[in-house]
């Protein structure tokens, strides 16, 4: 992987990209970061963190997969330098309106709400550029490098976060948040607007929509894709939603610990990453999506039952290296079933799924937390990924037996 992902970056278009992307995502992680410590410093709450942090999500339920349909219809770089422009102008508002003490909880959540459907019009465009811009042998490296990029700034961005917020100055982090997604639309300003490589029949919005789901829901490969980021999404990622409260409320800790939680599991994720990205595909994937699960519900288990603070950092690496590791898997699915003038919708649908996910899970963990301890929440969420862990294993026997084969 590593040779292809070399030649695929003496292409300027995907040079372009892949750097303007790795910044863009740090930029994105230090405003996620910024904006969960600074609802849970306004409120105290955990049902106002958890909606605050699903904000930036919800609109991916929304509008994902009508922006799937724009990106499978529209030129792409042009819909890409308009979700940026739009996260941009909400970093400054939210870092102008904290500088003038003028910020509260419920304007965080609204421009929260901005931000989502920013992120929102990006991500279906985003994920189905690489087609038109790599040739199809490149695709499985450039999905692996993307995901390592996320993951290392999702390591890199918390720590700038961090010190921007130890320092005492939370409007700066979004200052910076914003400097960064321009460093990206900058990029994007230099690559020339074409039109989409495939072209389709004109159809209605409505009927271009419901014809993506109807594809995810007629292949079987991509259905149960999407049932796999559904589960880690409300499980592993409504947790990572709550780590402000988790910090405060299981150890005891404030910022501090809160910021280091985050970093730990970013190093699970930047691990996945790695694993992927450095070895070879055939031993990179050995790591199949039973293994995943069956981790994640150890790791989950464990966090549960501990009040240690290293070893629950612990058990959240884990969890988060298991999440990573199955979603590496899963978008690599979706770009290898999905054909090119439905991979739009496709990653569309997916970007409801990955971002709505979590935000469902984050609600619906910070409600139960406001009033029942953490430990019997995720008590919860392990058991119900062991339950999936067997019933993968029960699907993987029956694919192997004769019989399925037999007509």
């Amino acid at each position: 992987m590593r040779s292809i992902i070399i030649s695929a970056f003496k292409l300027r278009t995907y040079r372009v990209l892949a750097i303007g992307n790795t910044v863009s995502m740090l930029g994105v992680w230090i405003q996620k970061v910024a904006a969960g410590w600074l609802a849970w410093d306004i409120s105290h709450s955990t049902v106002w963190l958890g909606l605050v942090t699903a904000a930036d999500l919800i609109p991916a339920v929304l509008f994902s997969s009508f922006f799937g349909v724009m990106a499978d219809n529209h030129d792409k770089v042009r819909l890409l330098r308009i979700a940026q422009v739009i996260a941009i102008l909400e970093a400054l508002l939210v870092s102008a309106l904290v500088f003038a003490q003028l910020m509260t909880v419920e304007i965080l959540f609204v421009l929260t709400l901005v931000l989502g459907v920013a992120n929102s019009v990006d991500q279906p465009s985003r994920l189905s550029l690489l087609r038109e811009v790599l040739p199809a042998d490149y695709i499985p490296a450039a999905v692996a490098f993307n995901s390592l990029s996320f993951n290392i700034a999702r390591f890199v961005g918390p720590m700038l976060a961090g010190l921007t917020i130890a320092l005492g100055s939370i409007g700066f982090t979004f200052l910076l948040s914003a400097v960064m997604l321009g460093w990206f639309l900058a990029g994007l300003l230099t690559l020339p607007v074409a039109a989409p490589s495939a072209k389709r029949p004109k159809a209605s919005l409505l009927g271009d929509m419901a014809e993506g789901f109807a594809h995810v829901l007629r292949n079987r490969i991509l259905a149960q894709t999407m049932v796999i980021v559904i589960l880690f999404g409300c499980t592993v990622g409504g947790i990572n939603q709550m780590l402000p409260a988790l910090a405060a409320k299981v150890f005891s800790r404030g910022v501090e610990g809160f910021l280091q939680l985050t970093v730990a599991a970013a190093l699970g994720a930047v691990a996945a990453g790695m694993v992927v990205f450095l070895l070879p595909e055939r031993r990179s994937v050995s790591f199949g999506q039973p293994a995943c699960f069956a981790l994640a519900s150890l790791a989950l288990a464990g966090l549960a039952v501990t009040d240690h603070y290293l070893l629950g950092a612990g058990c959240l690496f884990l969890a988060t290296f298991a999440s990573t590791q199955s979603a590496i898997q899963a978008q690599s699915a979706l770009n290898r079933v999905s054909p090119s003038n439905a991979l739009g919708r496709v990653m569309g649908i997916y970007g409801a799924v990955v971002r709505g996910a979590p935000a469902l899970g984050g609600v619906v963990i910070g409600s139960f937390a406001s009033f029942v301890p953490f430990a019997p929440i995720l008590i919860a969420c392990a058991a119900l990924m062991g339950l999936f862990y067997l019933w993968l294993l029960r699907e993987k026997g029956r694919s192997a037996s004769p019989s399925r084969f037999s007509d």
